[in-house]
């Protein structure tokens, strides 16, 4: 007997990529699935190109809509999917993004094979241009599981680790409300907190080497948006993750000291990641850009204080550190 599967897909200004995107929902191998609209009050047609799927496709009564009164953003609206969904499982799917025809079949069959917490599949990145690339392609599928916190150790694994994006995931319904895993409403991030909350509390996942999902690269995405207030709104919730990350490692209980040092070495690298995005900003002055990347730095150095460490006894961790302040340092 097969378990249902929520797909939840959250719409907003989609009117270019939703039917695209729809029909691959209903067009997948595994017949059991209810798929989940949530309109969030765009401006555009893309509810319409939505209802009319619902109203022609043969598969179209397994599509429900749920309205939000007002715009709330990406994080509220994936509350709301975990809020409204109805399956066993849950997929998230970006409302201009794909999946492959078997993505859902795949994705059941390894977490119900190994009675894991979630199932992470590997992804096609599709630039503008039409180029592609497999990114974060898994070699084997890989079974973490066994002692407390082996998720999250693998998470830190310079070995393809644990993508963060919410997407081409399949989680168990019961474990992430058993675990209080959402995200934080408001901030544009929303993946970063969802997923460090959910290496925390997996005791197992499968890692997946077959594509079943294709992420297509979008100028007027909420992380490409260049005009100067949103990139401001960018990176202050960048650093509000990474500092609400620093406390979460400092109160979380049974947390050893290596794994401590190895979510601290993740959180520095992603600093310095997010410190060479602001370089790319085009719409801000360079002293903009300058100060975005020391607030980063200050950010990084604040983390040793919250987690009485001594970098300084951590080569690795002081190496990571180091580059990120030489390249504040760098940025003219």
């Amino acid at each position: 007997m097969s378990r249902t599967v929520t797909i939840g897909i959250p719409v907003f200004n989609v009117e270019g990529y939703i039917r695209d995107s729809l029909l691959s929902v209903l067009n997948q191998t595994y017949e059991d699935i209810d798929i989940l609209i949530v309109d969030d009050k765009g401006q555009d047609n893309s509810m319409i190109i939505v209802r009319e799927l619902k109203a022609c496709h043969p598969r179209g009564g397994a599509i429900r809509i749920i309205e939000h009164e007002r715009n709330e953003g990406i994080a509220a609206t994936r509350n709301t999917i975990i809020d409204e969904a109805q399956g066993c499982y849950l997929f998230f799917l970006d409302s201009d993004d794909m999946m492959s025809p078997d993505c859902i079949a795949l994705h059941v069959y390894y977490l119900e094979k190994y009675q894991c917490d979630f199932t992470c599949g590997s992804s096609e990145y599709v630039f503008q241009n039409g180029d592609k690339v497999v990114f974060r392609r898994y070699s084997e599928i890989e079974v973490v599981s066994g002692e407390k916190f082996c998720v999250a150790k693998r998470a830190c694994s310079n070995d393809k680790a644990i993508q963060v994006p919410v997407w081409n995931r399949l989680y168990r319904m019961d474990f992430l409300i058993s675990n209080g895993i959402r995200c934080v409403p408001g901030l544009v991030h929303e993946d970063v907190w969802f997923t460090w909350l959910l290496i925390l509390s997996a005791r197992s996942c499968v890692l997946m080497p077959t594509v079943t999902y294709r992420y297509y690269e979008r100028n007027a995405s909420i992380c490409n948006n260049p005009d100067p207030k949103a990139v401001t709104k960018r990176h202050h919730d960048r650093r509000q993750v990474l500092q609400m990350i620093a406390y979460s490692v400092k109160t979380h209980t049974g947390l050893s000291r290596i794994i401590r040092q190895q979510l601290a070495i993740r959180t520095i690298r992603k600093a310095l990641t997010y410190s060479k995005a602001v370089v790319r900003e085009q719409m801000l002055s360079s002293a903009d850009k300058k100060e975005l990347a020391h607030q980063y730095t200050s950010c990084c150095l604040s983390l040793s204080a919250c987690w009485s460490m001594d970098f300084s006894k951590n080569l690795e961790m002081l190496g990571c550190l180091t580059r990120l302040v030489l390249f504040a340092l760098s940025i003219k």
